[in-house]
């Protein structure tokens, strides 16, 4: 289990992250929407783990990892200037899928759920 401390840590550097990549990154690789989903700081403070959410094909994605793990420098030492941090982390960049896979469940459960949900003309009437 995390401890608070590495929990505000996590939020506070994904916050800042998503506001640098929207406001600061101009790299043509970059997709027009990328998402910090999460950010996981090792314990030590040494490196982190960002998982980012990118829309768009696989290639698209692809390009966009390239360019942030290009800017992984810059994006370090303009976190260190904002974030007051004994350490600022290496920052690793990793696609994150979760969204994408929660889209595909919710588009398999609205199939399936018209043929299993009950149909309310066929409920028996309650006896008076």
């Amino acid at each position: 289990m995390k401890n608070r401390r590495l929990e505000r840590i996590n939020n506070l550097i994904r916050t800042e992250l998503g506001e640098l990549i929207l406001l600061q990154l101009r790299d043509p690789r970059l997709a027009q929407v990328v998402s910090v989903i999460e950010v996981d700081v090792s314990p030590d403070l040494g490196s982190a783990k960002v998982y980012v959410s990118v829309l768009g094909a696989q290639e698209v994605k692809d390009q966009t990892l390239m360019g942030l793990q290009a800017a992984a420098g810059f994006l370090r030492r303009e976190l260190g200037r904002r974030v007051a941090l004994r350490a600022t982390p290496e920052l690793r960049f990793l696609l994150d899928y979760s969204l994408e896979q929660e889209a595909k469940v919710l588009a398999l459960l609205q199939r399936v759920a018209p043929s299993a949900a009950p149909d309310p003309s066929q409920s028996p009437q309650p006896s008076s």
